[in-house]
């Protein structure tokens, strides 16, 4: 299991300074604002780069080996293939299954961009289908900055901006923040209150 203290070390300096403890959940201050137009449109635009450029299932298993490479304990949080070794997962079902079905969510994310609360209920239901996982608050950043780098080096350094990257990296804390609520509260009637994350 990863052991939260550690894993920070992973976090880029700047998540590092925007990661704050809220009501005892480790949260971002950058879910706390919808995005802006300019945002919504830098997201739909950039994702149209990455659907047009390149296999989904290629994105999410390069945003997985850059999770395992950050945070290598955290392959144990995927029971399906946690047994397989590092180097042959790019061959296990299983776990080119779970990378496109995690692309295709922030799909579903980015297609729902300029309707945020209509996607919301959906986020918290994704949110309660881990629970029981072992995930922490901390696991949502360290996925967080392996989704951006896989983001980016799908996207292109001239395309993913400074400006791209932060809208990103807002949408993404918005939609993690409802998928936690979900998590948190099943976690509860599971574990009790007392079942710290």
């Amino acid at each position: 299991m990863a052991n939260p203290a550690v894993a920070t070390v992973a976090l880029s300096t700047e998540e590092q300074s925007t990661a704050t403890e809220r009501d005892g959940h480790l949260t971002s201050e950058r879910t706390d604002e919808l995005l802006s137009a300019k945002q919504i449109n830098d997201i739909v635009r950039t994702w149209a780069i990455v659907e047009g450029s390149r296999d989904l299932e290629d994105v999410g298993m390069k945003m997985f080996e850059r999770l395992f490479a950050i945070a290598p304990q955290a392959v144990e949080l995927f029971p399906k293939f946690a047994n397989v070794p590092i180097d042959k997962l790019k061959y296990d079902d299983s776990y080119r299954g779970h990378a496109m079905s995690v692309m295709q969510a922030v799909q579903l994310a980015v297609s729902s961009v300029d309707d945020l609360d209509g996607l919301f209920s959906t986020l918290r239901d994704l949110g309660t289908v881990h629970t029981g996982l072992g995930i922490q608050d901390i696991h949502f950043l360290l996925v967080g900055q392996s989704l951006l780098w896989a983001l980016g080096a799908a996207i292109g350094v001239k395309d993913f901006t400074p400006e791209v990257q932060e809208a990103w990296t807002k949408f993404y804390g918005i939609v993690t923040e409802k998928m936690k609520e979900g998590l948190h509260e099943a976690n509860s009637v599971r574990y009790g209150d007392s079942h710290g994350l």
